[in-house]
């Protein structure tokens, strides 16, 4: 049942331009952050504002991480920005990676000692390998003819990477190692358009 409803007015610093809600995610002490388009805003339980952060550029996704604190994706063109946050959302270490211009990142996942980033530009996609100070193992790009849309990643229980999206007009869904080496990589599609926007592993290792 719905327990309550809270309403979030915030404004860039012309304050004219509204901000919009990228996502959020639960806090350890059970608190919700909410990542707005350049800020996050924390949140009790009880929907009560409690305080809020703000950056100096454009925020995409959050993570709560297994080893404490924050990892907060974002872009300042035509670079990729990543924060690494404590638990009281104070800056650890941030960094930047020269990507390009019309830059979305949409995903992050932990895996191998190390977070691997998701995101498009243009019409394909890219994926970032980096250690937990933010340094560049390896990055991937996928830019073939045809459009290469990467929409969510996932760490599988045999650690590697799982992800789906949009190849031409059909969904499209790869599996790569933690070296970036791609293991595996299908199309399915009709007549019409067709992407996919989430993948699951099932019980028997397959997917969905």
């Amino acid at each position: 049942t719905l327990q309550w409803v809270q309403s979030i007015y915030v404004y860039d610093d012309s304050e004219t331009v509204p901000e919009n809600p990228q996502a959020f995610t639960l806090s350890t002490d059970d608190n919700i952050l909410v990542l707005m388009d350049t800020s996050i805003i924390r949140y009790s339980e009880a929907g009560e504002f409690i305080s809020s952060v703000e950056f100096n550029h454009s925020l995409s996704a959050i993570k709560r991480l297994d080893v404490g604190g924050y990892l907060v994706v974002g872009t300042e063109t035509p670079n990729l920005v990543v924060t690494k946050l404590d638990a009281n959302l104070n800056q650890e270490w941030q960094q930047t990676y020269l990507v390009g211009d019309a830059l979305i990142p949409n995903g992050i996942i932990t895996l191998d000692d190390a977070y691997f980033i998701s995101g498009l530009l243009n019409n394909n996609s890219w994926i970032f390998k980096l250690d937990f100070n933010g340094n560049l193992i390896w990055e991937n790009r996928f830019e073939d003819s045809v459009t290469e849309k990467i929409k969510t990643i996932k760490a599988t229980t045999d650690n590697h990477i799982i992800a789906v999206g949009q190849s031409s007009s059909d969904v499209w869904a790869l599996k790569l190692n933690t070296d970036g080496t791609i293991v595996w990589e299908t199309t399915l599609g009709g007549n019409g358009a067709d992407e996919g926007h989430d993948i699951n592993e099932n019980i028997d290792g397959n997917y969905t």
